[in-house]
């Protein structure tokens, strides 16, 4: 009886601990970037942090010390430095990563020398605080795995306690909580993890000062990818003639307005630039339908009907921003019943949206986020690609007219679109703009050229005709946004010098903490399993990106697949927890031919079969690969010595696979595969039969 309740505790310790680990990876990224907006560029840097606090934790599960002990004042400092740290300023060179401008400042009310924090020393602190927070899970992680005599099973409930943080969490964003309750969730879990003793009020006690600290500043609502609030123009009520809109903040950047299109907006000197950008595609033609790509609030939808549309869809990814549409914008243009909203990614819309459109607008689609998981990618990348445009000409026909703005002031963006769409359409698109626009915004427009020589509004105000020549001039030095490459925001293939400057310090730091405590003599036994670790992030970084083109990047989509390959790691570790006797070598094969596939062959053909067939055909077109991983894996671990460092050491390789991520900024996002491909032969040299260590 005693066996039995021993292994009972085992089990559920360890789906507690699994379970905490991965709810606190994610809900600690949503929490930091709402406070600290530079790093929400960083995302993956966030994630290598976690996964190298859990590997290094995990390592140091064979001392005497109960680092795990130690968590709730962890919890509490780190939860406390981060929210202080939002308070203060920076300066950063983003003109790589952000739309507009070449300098980022944040605002705030510290002194100057507080708010000249170089970028790199504000993101390398965070990447710390990250490791550190999570090297306790690691190590309580480490600890319940090395209780179970069977590798296997402790790794088939590692991966139970992951799926439910994943679910979890999802759920969770779906009712769009705040962290007081993701935190409050976690210090449950922790403090079950401690158990009673004569330290538990004091244990929570820091915990309850970590969860008051989150609740600091907690205005507007929590959507799945941002804290969104707003505040209006020169604090008027909407009851007020002069009252202007509001401004709208997305993690404490301004992203978009809500503007009441009248008299007051009209006499406003530098608000009234945009009432022309938004009218400037109705000088063209009246349009009886409207697709508007990236929606936001309604501004676009607002103009839309003022202008004579009789029925407009607008697709914007983000649930509360659109919900400010319905609930708080002056015009409240969601609510008019020629407006139908669509909460969707604007690619995935096009996909499986077969109508045609009078006019299609993109104005502004950023959305300042990263794709989850380990990807530099932006949520809107595979929106600006030679791709994206082919699908936005399947909705429109010969009359048909496609306006996307350029907001930007670096000058390759724009000639990078021009060509982008050049490629997409056949020919080159027409320029226009207006006097004094927003951010010497230029539109590129598609449509036939009675219509684009036309102009409906001359009385009202002037439309400008940009010179095509630069942009012309530039056509056999432009690279071209791709879905293989679709980095807008970089003038040309490579790696920002900011992430080269923050990775480097992260791998001298990461080097210097595991030479402290001596392990990299361990690390070395366990060789192939860093390779496998490194591999398999670049397969899953991969996996991500490519399956996000065909159902979204939004975060239902991303949680799935996140979840699903837990799923697909799972099944593979039964496989071989129940004697399933596949053999090595057949595994490596069956990697290679579905890694050599998903490099040689694009799976844009899937696309044409019916929506639940390509369902089936995408998981098991970018299941496979992981699957045969997965058994790789799992016929090596069941044989180590030490689970915690075994374990340890794949998680490193995680990070460095992370890192290796980066270089798909120069040669491409398929180029993963080849990287992956070569990991995972050194796994195989470093170790092709499993065997003890």
């Amino acid at each position: 009886m005693r066996q039995f309740l021993d292994k009972r505790k085992a089990i559920i310790e360890l789906v507690a601990i699994s379970f905490l680990s991965l709810f606190l990876e994610l809900a600690l990224i949503r929490f930091i970037n709402s406070n600290v907006k530079i790093v929400a560029y960083f995302n993956n840097l966030l994630l290598l942090s976690a996964f190298l606090g859990l590997g290094f934790g995990s390592i140091l599960a064979g001392k005497k010390y109960d680092w795990f002990r130690v968590f709730p004042l962890n919890f509490a400092l780190i939860i406390i430095i981060i929210t202080v740290l939002g308070r203060f300023g920076h300066k950063a060179d983003l003109s790589q990563i952000i739309v507009g401008g070449t300098e980022v400042n944040s605002t705030s009310n510290l002194p100057v020398y507080f708010t000249d924090l170089p970028a790199q020393f504000v993101i390398v602190l965070v990447f710390c605080c990250n490791f550190l927070f999570f090297v306790p899970l690691g190590y309580r992680l480490g600890k319940s795995l090395n209780r179970f005599e069977n590798r296997l099973v402790a790794y088939a409930f590692d991966l139970i306690g992951s799926i439910l943080g994943v679910v979890s969490f999802s759920l969770l964003s779906y009712l769009q909580t705040s962290p007081a309750i993701w935190f409050s969730i976690s210090g449950f879990v922790t403090l079950f993890l401690l158990g009673k003793n004569s330290k538990t009020v004091f244990y929570a006690t820091f915990i309850l000062v970590g969860i008051i600290a989150t609740a600091l500043h907690n205005e507007g609502k929590w959507s799945p990818y941002y804290k969104v609030y707003w505040k209006s123009y020169e604090h008027y009520n909407e009851g007020s003639k002069k009252f202007l809109g509001y401004m709208i903040f997305a993690d404490k950047l301004r992203i978009q307005d809500a503007l009441r299109f009248s008299d007051a907006l009209v006499n406003q000197p530098v608000l009234n630039r945009w009432i022309p950008y938004y009218r400037l595609p109705y000088h063209f033609r009246k349009p009886h339908k409207v697709l508007i790509l990236g929606g936001g609030s309604g501004n676009d939808a607002t103009m839309a009907l003022q202008c004579g549309a009789e029925r407009v869809d607008v697709v914007e990814i983000d649930p509360v921003i659109l919900s400010l549409g319905f609930s708080m914008h002056p015009h409240k243009p969601y609510l008019d019943p020629r407006i139908r909203t669509i909460n969707d990614d604007a690619r995935s819309f096009l996909k499986k949206n077969n109508e045609k459109y009078d006019l299609i607008i993109i104005n502004a689609l950023d959305s300042h986020q990263q794709v989850a998981g380990l990807s530099t990618l932006r949520l809107e990348s595979f929106m600006y690609t030679v791709e994206a445009f082919k699908d936005v000409r399947k909705h429109m026909d010969e009359q048909s007219i496609f306006l996307v703005h350029v907001i930007s002031h670096r000058e390759w963006i724009g000639k990078r679109l021009y060509w982008t769409l050049a490629a997409a359409f056949g020919k080159e698109p027409r320029l226009f703009t207006t006097p004094k626009s927003p951010f010497a915004s230029t539109a590129l427009v598609f449509g036939p050229d009675e219509a684009l020589n036309n102009d409906r509004f001359p009385e009202i105000e002037e439309l400008i005709h940009p010179d095509p020549v630069p942009f012309q001039k530039a056509k056999n030095s432009t690279v071209l946004s791709t879905d293989d490459w679709p980095h807008l925001y970089l003038a040309k293939p490579q790696v920002p010098n900011i992430y080269i400057y923050v990775l480097a310090i992260v791998m001298i730091l990461t080097i210097f903490a595991f030479l402290i405590v001596g392990e990299i003599s361990r690390i070395g036994s366990y060789l192939n399993l860093f390779f496998l670790g490194a591999g398999f992030m670049l397969l899953e970084t991969r996996s991500i990106t490519s399956i996000a083109l065909f159902f979204g990047s939004t975060w239902v989509v991303n949680a799935i697949i996140i979840g699903a390959i837990l799923v697909v790691i799972f099944i593979g570790n039964a496989l071989i927890l129940y004697n399933i006797r596949i053999p090595i070598k057949l595994c490596y094969l069956g990697l290679s031919i579905t890694l050599a596939l998903g490099y040689l062959v694009s799976p844009h053909f899937l696309l044409g079969y019916p929506f639940s067939l390509r369902v089936l055909l995408t998981a098991i077109w970018f299941g496979m690969p992981i699957f045969f991983a997965s058994l790789i894996f799992s016929l090596f671990f069941r044989n180590v010595r030490n689970t915690a460092s075994a374990f340890g050491t794949n998680l490193l390789g995680v990070v460095v696979g992370g890192v290796f991520e980066y270089s798909s900024m120069i040669l491409g996002l398929n180029s993963l595969y080849l990287l992956a491909i070569l990991l995972y032969a050194f796994a195989m040299l470093s170790g092709l039969k499993p065997k003890l260590s």
